[in-house]
């Protein structure tokens, strides 16, 4: 998992600037990570699914992978949710603490 996140940290920046449709990084994202992430945490398909993205026509400039359970949250804009978020620069990814002022 870490050399797949390493790959996006190393590689990300100078792709952001060529085609969007149908690149290898976006493929990484959204299939590769996203396949690691469910074998090694074992999740269930029927309860889990996992969302990466590098942006929705164009190059996104943080992209990100989200882990949603099915029967709260559907999108990355409402509910709760686990999220890789890459920071702008590259310089590494993180998952945020959640927001306790939301509860």
């Amino acid at each position: 998992m870490g050399e797949a996140l390493k790959y996006i940290l190393d590689n990300y920046q100078g792709t952001r600037y060529g085609s969007f449709k149908n690149h290898e990084m976006g493929n990484h994202l959204r299939n590769v990570i996203k396949n690691m992430i469910a074998e090694e945490a074992e999740l269930d398909e029927n309860r889990f699914f996992i969302v990466g993205s590098v942006g929705q026509g164009q190059w996104t400039e943080i992209p990100w992978i989200s882990i949603f359970i099915r029967d709260i949250t559907t999108t990355a804009t409402t509910g709760y949710y686990v999220v890789y978020l890459f920071k702008a620069d590259m310089g590494g990814v993180y998952i945020p603490e959640p927001r306790l002022d939301l509860f």
